[in-house]
């Protein structure tokens, strides 16, 4: 158990006393059996158990994001989203419970965004944040106090704005770019852009810069540490799923206007074996289903309908069968993936992202 997690574990049971009452919690200590859990948990967690209101109980420290250091290849990829730390609560929860003296479980974080926030309580994982809120369903308590950031954005970002922070991730235009040169290669409107970039400066993601007359568009960190930064206000990009022909799907695909995703495109980065159901993804915008009165539609290929276009996050020469981009297919599939294939897109990020980190 490191100090640091050790520290925030004592203010989490000092924050539950402080505002419950002394002797809630009692009895902090590092958890005997952590080395039990999978690796991919144990790297994400300290566990330690407590007394909580005389029941014993388990609370999971988030450890600190090591991606700041300076080698790379030890920086941390995980995608800690509210939907995965509610599965990982699942698995630790069954590993405490199947335990002598096992309880209850809920995580402690450092920090959590107002979205993040919301999405955790809808997805009813336990959590404390020390001096800021702790939700405990289990014992009817979701205290809030304020938010230090009053200015903190509510809502996931707009496509647009994701598609811009996923573009720069992949090396696929330069920092600082200029507002003009963005709206002509993405082919939005120069409104929609402006609130993109809005959304951006707001979250302190990125700044603009004038240059002349000309505005530009410069974010404020790269690689990994963008991807943290941003990843709790990016959000999957499917807006639907449909069942198509394999016809269909192959022609899409010939024709570089869908992608080969999910699972498909996992296993054909040799990360997995071939799934028995195909995905491909397409943008939803002009999408029109084929008529399908007198076929029969093969449930074997899914498309997923994208808010944004796949293909700008593809650089210039995909060939026809490509994949979509490693960190939109990190977001489509989050909170649905099984251990080996969480371990197998935390992979790909860190390709993805060590590439980005040379490029820009």
């Amino acid at each position: 158990m490191t100090a640091p997690t050790q520290t925030l574990a004592d203010k989490a049971a000092g924050y539950i006393n402080d505002t419950l009452g002394e002797q809630t919690a009692r009895r902090v200590q590092p958890w005997g059996k952590q080395a039990a859990l999978p690796i991919y948990l144990a790297d994400r967690y300290s566990a330690y158990t407590l007394q909580l209101l005389d029941k014993p109980t388990l609370m999971l420290v988030m450890l600190p994001d090591t991606a700041s250091t300076a080698d790379i290849s030890n920086a941390t990829y995980n995608t800690n989203t509210p939907a995965a730390i509610a599965k990982h609560l699942q698995i630790v929860q069954k590993a405490y419970g199947e335990s002598r003296s096992g309880g209850e479980v809920f995580v402690v974080l450092e920090r959590v965004s107002s979205h993040n926030r919301k999405r955790l309580i809808a997805q009813r994982v336990p959590f404390v944040v020390p001096g800021k809120q702790l939700y405990l369903p289990q014992l009817g308590m979701n205290l809030r106090e304020s938010f230090a950031n009053k200015t903190e954005v509510e809502a996931a970002l707009s496509p647009v704005a994701q598609l811009l922070v996923l573009r720069y991730l992949l090396g696929l235009y330069p920092n600082p770019s200029s507002a003009q040169d963005l709206a002509e290669q993405l082919d939005y409107s120069k409104m929609s852009l402006s609130r993109a970039i809005n959304e951006l400066v707001t979250l302190q993601l990125a700044s603009i810069e004038q240059v002349g007359k000309e505005k530009r568009l410069a974010f404020t960190k790269n690689g990994n540490d963008l991807w943290q930064q941003a990843k709790p206000f990016l959000s999957s990009p499917i807006q639907k799923t449909v069942n198509v022909q394999d016809k269909a799907a192959l022609r899409l695909l010939k024709e570089k206007r869908a992608f080969y995703a999910g699972e498909t495109a996992v296993s054909k980065q040799g990360e997995l074996a071939q799934p028995s159901v195909q995905f491909i993804a397409t943008k939803a915008k002009g999408w029109k289903s084929p008529d399908t009165k007198n076929s029969v539609i093969d449930e074997d290929w899914q498309l997923q309908l994208w808010r944004y276009d796949p293909a700008l996050l593809l650089h210039k020469g995909k060939a026809a069968g490509e994949c979509v981009d490693a960190l939109s297919l990190s977001l489509s599939m989050e909170g649905t993936a099984d251990e080996r294939t969480a371990k197998a897109l935390d992979n790909l990020i860190k390709i993805t992202l060590s590439k980005s980190a040379l490029t820009n």
